[in-house]
């Protein structure tokens, strides 16, 4: 299934969907699929430089990374329940970088 994961079968009668695959694309060329782990929420697409914390740190002073074009869709499928989420996700990071307790 490829859209939202609470879908309107009737009369106060919802279904909840799991994901079964992400197909990962780059430059128009299919370059991946998982099968395991798959969300099936939308959810934020953060991109950036970064590392993860049991990477270490970065042995670079100065990072840059350009994007040319990105492009993010939900289908619109009938029965899709909007409004699941509603609340704003506050940053976890202060404003010099550093990850917020």
């Amino acid at each position: 299934y490829l859209g939202n994961p609470l879908k309107r079968i009737g009369p106060n009668q919802y279904a909840v969907y799991q994901g079964d695959k992400v197909t990962h694309w780059l430059d128009g060329q299919k370059v991946g699929e998982n099968t395991k782990f798959v969300p099936a929420m939308a959810a934020q697409l953060n991109l950036g430089i970064w590392l993860p914390k049991w990477a270490g740190p970065t042995p670079w002073k100065t990072a840059r990374v350009s994007f040319a074009s990105v492009k993010v869709w939900q289908y619109g499928d009938p029965g899709d329940v909007r409004g699941i989420l509603t609340d704003d996700i506050t940053n976890n990071f202060d404003a010099q970088g550093r990850e917020l307790p």
